[in-house]
């Protein structure tokens, strides 16, 4: 996050004994173009983990002349439960299951209370779409990798763009530039970029590095998703007593 990968890759070569270059992604030494590569390897390993710093919202306004919606260039998935309809506040069921799906497109009736929709052939297909109704949907991002920034001001449906450190950068998928920024955790990338490069040069102690990297992945999920307390009264969030009989009545 606040790291670029040039510092990020110095810290892996310190550590190993090797000496830092002037540059990495200039470089047209094959060790050091090594350690790009592995660089972005780590970049999309760790984009399936989801963090949420991925996260983002896509609205789009549905027509009644089309079905099919094609999401953000950056689109990796959806979040579940987290497509709504935003004037009325009616949910969408996205995805459809197959089954039912296929019942709607047989029987050409009403979906019901809910829109039906689903994900197909790279693009969002609504059943029966309402013309000019607003629709909004959060979704993880497979652009993880930040250019530095020049300025600006970013407003919320700027999808190509993120704020980071006061400036603006925009998206991508792989690093090109000693001066690139990334959205996950400095010191998890870092150990995740060491224990792959020990691996690549034949360190017999990599396995070590790389538990160090899983016990750190681990914490990082765990801060980043947090969890909230699950109390007995689940709705009020008091106790309210036993919530089966715990006594017998003899039988006469």
């Amino acid at each position: 996050m606040d790291l670029t990968l040039k510092q990020s890759l110095d810290m892996v070569a310190g550590s190993v004994g090797m000496l830092p270059p002037t540059s990495w992604a200039n470089s047209n030494n094959q060790a050091n173009r090594q350690m790009i590569h592995i660089a972005n390897e780590a970049v999309l390993n760790l984009r399936e983990k989801k963090f949420q710093t991925q996260r983002k919202q896509w609205t789009f306004t549905l027509s009644a002349d089309s079905t099919r919606y094609t999401p953000p260039s950056d689109y990796l998935q959806f979040e579940p439960d987290t497509m709504w309809a935003q004037s009325s506040l009616w949910r969408v069921t996205l995805p459809t299951d197959p089954t039912v799906w296929a019942y709607l497109q047989a029987s050409a009736g009403p979906s019901g209370v809910q829109i039906q929709a689903r994900y197909l052939n790279n693009a969002v297909e609504v059943y029966q779409p309402i013309g000019d109704l607003p629709m909004g949907v959060e979704y993880l991002s497979k652009y993880c990798v930040v250019t530095a920034g020049t300025g600006g001001v970013l407003t919320s449906l700027d999808a190509g763009t993120q704020s980071l450190g006061g400036s603006l950068g925009s998206y991508k998928a792989l690093f090109t530039d000693d001066s690139d920024t990334h959205l996950f955790d400095d010191a998890l990338f870092v150990a995740e970029v060491k224990w792959r490069y020990k691996k690549a040069k034949g360190f017999d102690d990599w396995p070590v590095d790389k538990k160090d990297a899983d016990d750190k992945l681990i914490t990082v999920l765990g801060r980043d998703g947090g969890a909230r307390i699950i109390t007995a009264a689940e709705d009020q969030g008091i106790f309210c007593g036993p919530q089966t009989t715990l006594w017998v009545y003899p039988f006469s």
